[in-house]
């Protein structure tokens, strides 16, 4: 009877032992269910690189340029005396003409937030003048030309300019021309200017301005003697400067 326990407990020992290797193995080789990795370095998309914005090239510090311009300056104002029967009397007129085109060559020394300096020399095709319209002491004076009188102005002027950055910059100075034409014989008195102008790229440039001309001298008139104490001419000045 012990004999056949120990004989049975044999077999239902090594029955277990088998049935424990063969679960073994079979959880070893089970198939698995994957989960998609969540981790940032599986799910990353490197952002495209910008391309860097086009920067236009800009004149150096000092140059050289030209301009053309257009003046709408189309008005003299005169403020002098007329010999009347050889009474000096106070005289007052203005004489209208049209706006004129124009060109200029000049120098410039500026640079990005510090002061700089330029000079030009600008001349103004002539005008065509309509006549002029004033008084004499307490008289009204109407006069017109016979033709097509013009006159031309030839200028000089020098600025201090300050740039508040590559761009844009303001400038202020003083200027003196040269006038001639309608027979008359003036002369220049110290006038003065100021704007601002905007650099577009390395060669192209704008300026916008307020300038007064001023002058003094005689008006050939028949039967008068005028004495210009000033006569001033003044308006916007429209520029496109070329770089070199």
């Amino acid at each position: 009877m012990l004999k056949l326990l120990l004989v049975t407990a044999f077999l239902v020992s090594g029955l277990s032992a088998e049935t424990f290797a063969q679960s073994k193995s079979t959880s070893k080789t089970r198939p698995r269910k994957t989960q998609p990795s969540t981790h940032p370095s599986y799910n990353y998309s490197p952002a495209p690189t910008p391309e860097p914005l086009a920067v236009p090239e800009l004149p150096p510090a000092k140059y050289f340029y030209i301009t053309g311009l257009y003046s709408s300056a189309n008005a003299i104002k005169y403020k002098g005396s007329a010999d009347l029967l050889g009474t000096p009397t106070a005289f007052t007129a203005t004489e209208s003409t049209t706006g004129a085109f124009g060109f200029a060559g000049g120098y410039m020394v500026r640079e990005a937030g510090k002061l700089g300096y330029s000079g030009e020399l600008t001349y103004e095709l002539p005008r065509t003048s309509s006549g002029v319209e004033g008084m004499i002491g307490n008289q009204g004076v109407h006069g017109t030309y016979e033709g097509a009188p013009s006159n031309s102005v030839l200028t000089l002027a020098a600025n201090g300019n300050y740039s508040l950055n590559s761009h844009i910059y303001l400038y202020v100075g003083l200027n003196y021309p040269f006038a001639s034409g309608n027979g008359d014989s003036m002369k220049g008195l110290p006038g003065y200017q100021f704007g601002g102008g905007y650099v577009f790229s390395r060669h192209i440039s704008s300026e916008l301005s307020y300038r007064v001309l001023r002058l003094q001298g005689t008006i050939d008139s028949p039967g008068l003697n005028l004495k210009v104490d000033e006569a001033t001419f003044s308006g916007l000045l429209l520029a496109i400067q070329y770089i070199f």
